[in-house]
């Protein structure tokens, strides 16, 4: 109501209308993994009809690569505006490393390697094993990739050399006669540098060549500048010596002559003091 200076009056009315701010929540992914991951954020509301989130967008749903706090504002027919903010947590990815023998000799043992890192709870190995520790028989590189509880992953590789065993062999005599002669041993194998391999006998000898004195078999043993171990073995057949006795007159007389017989069981060939091999010989002097 207004009044004026002669007391005259005049009234008018205005109606004015309180709007509801609009209420807004944010759902969405609560973690993700930094660098690998990300997470869909979505703002709902009954009543907006635009939202401008932290980031610049606009928009009911975004997708953020990063952890951290993300708000939204709403404005309604009305002009009102509501907000809400959600936490990303944002989680590092487990460091993994993979230690183990980096080299192997094919059919002996292969190398074991186990995966190191940081919160790990999974592995998932190239080879499609899931235990921390494997052991691979094959020259290669192994990868592993590794998980924790919040679902994120650390990857390393490793390579293994593989190398072939040396092949072995021994020459030598294979016989000997026992109290009498001795063999001789000699090693050898396909190594670019046999002689600055490490070698073993049964004997206990150490070195390429050994000489025995009874029949037996030996075995050697070799390490080549690779770790990898080779192995032969050779008989060597000990013979007993021939007995033998001489048969004859041994009293003749001078310009006589006397049959001289060597007798043995086993004796292949006979070689006598006055230079003749036959069994038999005729003697004609003393001696």
């Amino acid at each position: 109501t207004a009044t004026d200076e002669n007391g005259c009056f005049g009234e008018s009315s205005f109606a004015v209308i309180s709007n509801t701010a609009p209420e807004v929540v944010i759902s969405g992914d609560d973690n993700l993994c930094e660098g690998q991951s990300t997470a869909t954020l979505t703002a709902a509301s009954s009543t907006a009809i635009s939202y401008l989130w932290s980031t610049g967008e606009s928009g009911t749903e975004i997708i953020v690569a990063a952890g951290g706090t993300y708000s939204v504002t709403v404005t309604n027919a009305a002009g009102c505006t509501g907000e809400a903010s959600y936490i990303v947590p944002g989680n590092n990815l487990p460091s993994v490393s993979i230690i183990g023998e980096s080299e192997l000799c094919f059919g002996q043992g292969g190398a074991t390697l186990t995966a190191q890192g940081n919160n790990a709870t999974g592995w998932l190995w190239s080879t499609g094993e899931t235990t921390p520790s494997i052991n691979v028989l094959t020259a290669g590189t192994f990868s592993v990739t590794v998980s924790d509880d919040n679902g994120c992953e650390g990857e390393s590789s490793f390579t293994v050399e593989g190398y072939e065993p040396p092949t072995v062999s021994i020459s030598g005599d294979a016989t000997l006669c026992l109290g009498q002669t001795t063999a001789t041993l000699v090693a050898d194998c396909d190594c670019a540098n046999p002689s600055g391999n490490t070698w073993f006998w049964s004997t206990g000898d150490t070195g390429q060549e050994i000489t025995v004195d009874a029949g037996n078999t030996y075995s050697v043993t070799t390490t080549d500048e690779n770790g990898c171990t080779g192995e032969s073995t050779i008989t060597v057949e000990g013979t007993i010596p021939p007995e033998v006795v001489i048969v004859g007159d041994n009293n003749i007389c001078l310009g006589q002559t006397t049959s001289l017989l060597a007798e043995s069981a086993t004796a292949a060939t006979y070689q006598w003091s006055t230079g003749e091999d036959t069994e038999n010989i005729i003697a004609a002097e003393s001696g």
